[in-house]
């Protein structure tokens, strides 16, 4: 009976939303839906920046052909000096590396492009807002329940690679074998001041690995903020005009550049107001913890 009037009630919930739309004017549909396709493309970039920097940090930065060129000549030559009857083998595991990192991509990240063609979905959902239909009316209903889930997957992941940030092993491994190599020089040499250079080299690899995680951090947070812009007009859009609208829109657009640069301490506070914002809200707290395959009651 209870499963029957919740059904009832979202049918309601259509169908006084299908009125309202078609009384908007198509520029505050079309506000909405450039707010959207931003969120997604966002949220995208994000799930990208994500996925390589964990990549990163098990294989190093990608490099250039040039640079592998480069190793794998080097590695050549000196087995070819060392062991001709080795060169062979030597060729065969010459660019492994592009392989090896190609496939932990696929194995570590392969959801991945399940979860951006989720965001994608979200964002298709306006398409034909603007052109007031009852259908438009249902794939937004549906996408308010979609986007507080995907909201709370962007902060979430924020959270979690702010609380664990990845480590970038492999340069940081080659950074301190670089300076043990030299602590050796140094002592036999009487010169400790031959530690300088190998010891900033190993500053300088800590620094980055703190500046990419908080650049990543930075892209979550900024998708999260604008999925949260995208639901207040959602929730908000018969009770305001199109210049508010197109002014929040403009608000979206510049919130990565309004935002770049900023320290780690003052990302992680906007991240800790976007989570704020998720929490002070009840509904869409619980919206947001719900897993992404599952359907909210407006479309049930």
């Amino acid at each position: 009976m209870e499963r029957r009037a919740n059904r009832l009630r979202s049918a309601c919930a259509l169908v006084v939303l299908a009125a309202v739309l078609a009384g908007c004017t198509q520029e505050r549909a079309l506000a909405v839906k450039a707010a959207a396709e931003r969120f997604a493309a966002q949220a995208a970039a994000a799930i990208d920046a994500l996925t390589e920097l964990h990549v990163r940090g098990a294989y190093g930065p990608l490099q250039t052909d040039d640079v592998m060129l480069a190793q794998a000549r080097d590695d050549v030559y000196e087995v070819q000096a060392a062991d001709p009857g080795q060169v062979r083998a030597a060729v065969a595991q010459a660019f492994t590396w592009v392989s090896d990192r190609e496939q932990f991509r696929r194995n570590a990240f392969g959801g991945a492009d399940a979860l951006k063609q989720a965001y994608g979905e979200f964002a298709l959902a306006f398409r034909r807002l603007p052109e007031g239909s009852f259908f438009a009316a249902n794939d937004v209903a549906c996408a308010a329940g979609l986007g507080a889930r995907l909201v709370g997957t962007m902060a979430s992941a924020a959270q979690q690679l702010a609380r664990h940030p990845v480590p970038l092993v492999v340069e940081t491994a080659a950074s301190q074998a670089q300076v043990t190599a030299t602590a050796q020089k140094a002592v036999s040499a009487n010169n400790r001041l031959l530690l300088d250079a190998p010891l900033r080299a190993h500053l300088a690899v800590l620094r980055e690995q703190d500046r990419a995680n908080v650049e990543v951090v930075a892209k979550l947070t900024d998708a999260a903020e604008t999925g949260l812009a995208v639901l207040d007009m959602i929730a908000r859009y018969d009770q305001v005009s199109a210049a508010d609208l197109a002014a929040a829109v403009r608000q979206v657009l510049v919130i990565r550049e309004s935002t770049f640069g900023l320290s780690s301490q003052a990302q992680l506070a906007r991240l800790d107001k976007v989570v704020a914002q998720i929490e002070a809200q009840p509904a869409l707290a619980q919206a947001a913890a719900l897993p992404l395959n599952q359907k909210p009651a407006t479309c049930q």
